[in-house]
């Protein structure tokens, strides 16, 4: 047992070390520098890694540069910069708008891995999202593919993520099962090492590619949503076509009871006579006339009402419906 438990630690021992640099081409700022240690700190937690101090770092950065080495942040230059310094692995640190972008380059391999996201969030958040990033560009750990069918928030083991289409990545997940909550609904997922598993996420939960989801409707959901939408607009130009006939009508109306009106004629006492040439049947046919034509206007002119409001409740559920598909 003693003899095992020496061979084991012999194994260990000559066990190789994977020599770190983290480093910055830009010029120094108070964020970049945060960053830089932050990220050293993060990826000297991990086992059989060595990452140089800030000064190895930096000084050997110095005589790389009096040298006459330049760099543009590409994988070449960034390896030939690990040779120099004496590491296996460089980690280039930038910082674009507040970004974080960061790149792993093996210096015999070339590029290992980039990584790309907001690091300024609260201290949980980001104690994770800097250990799951140090595990990124050492090539170490699974990915998540998440696949929002909108902009969400999405919980990964306990870290905030802002997903958003068509994919968002989370890389550097240590291998196991990791604890996927969207839309308030939490599933297990589980992540292999140097393994990608892809997630669509919806407002219903999140779900394996090829999972249904539980709460869509058959046949999608947005086919439901266009087709109420659609609903919605044919009652609007239902509500126009009729609000015109309307309006048509009981200007008709209007004209036919001016016109009839006009054909009439009073006496001084105010009471109807004929005109020349008109019996008084005809007079009072006249006069029902006047009266028909300006019931109908009127009939026609509250048709043109309704018909407006027919618009309004079409208007508001076809614009309703496509905001819902539109949305999801």
């Amino acid at each position: 047992m003693h003899v095992l438990l020496a061979l084991a630690g012999i194994v260990a021992a000559q066990a190789p070390v994977v020599v770190v640099a983290v480093v910055s081409t830009a010029a120094p700022q108070p964020a970049l520098t945060e960053l830089e240690g932050q990220l050293r700190q993060a990826i000297a937690q991990e086992a059989g890694v060595r990452a140089q101090s800030a000064a190895e770092s930096g000084l050997g950065l110095d005589q790389a540069r009096d040298a006459g080495w330049k760099c543009d942040g590409a994988a070449g230059c960034l390896a030939q910069l690990g040779t120099a310094l004496g590491a296996d692995l460089v980690v280039h640190v930038a910082l674009q708008d507040g970004v974080a972008l960061l790149q792993g380059v093996d210096a015999r391999k070339g590029l290992v891995a980039s990584v790309r996201g907001d690091w300024r969030v609260d201290g949980a958040t980001r104690a994770r999202r800097l250990a799951r990033w140090g595990r990124a560009v050492l090539g170490r750990g699974g990915t998540l593919v998440l696949q929002p069918t909108a902009p969400v928030r999405v919980r990964v083991s306990g870290e905030d993520i802002a997903a958003a289409p068509p994919v968002t990545l989370v890389q550097g997940l240590a291998a196991g099962v990791h604890v996927v909550d969207a839309g308030g609904k939490a599933r297990n997922v589980t992540v292999a090492a140097g393994a990608s598993v892809n997630v669509v996420v919806t407002p219903a939960g999140a779900f394996l590619e090829g999972e249904t989801p539980r709460n869509a409707p058959a046949g999608g959901g947005n086919a439901m949503r266009w087709a109420i939408a659609g609903v919605g607009g044919g009652i609007a130009a239902l509500g126009v076509i009729a609000g015109m006939a309307s309006v048509v009508a009981a200007a008709g109306a209007g004209g036919l009871a001016f016109q009839q009106y006009s054909a009439l004629e009073h006496n001084a006492e105010g009471y109807l006579v004929a005109r020349a040439g008109q019996t008084r049947a005809e007079v009072e046919q006249t006069r029902n006339l006047v009266v028909v034509s300006g019931l109908a206007g009127m009939a026609a002119g509250l048709v043109a009402l309704l018909a407006a409001g027919v618009f309004l409740v079409g208007l508001v559920v076809g614009l309703g419906g496509a905001a819902w598909a539109i949305t999801g």
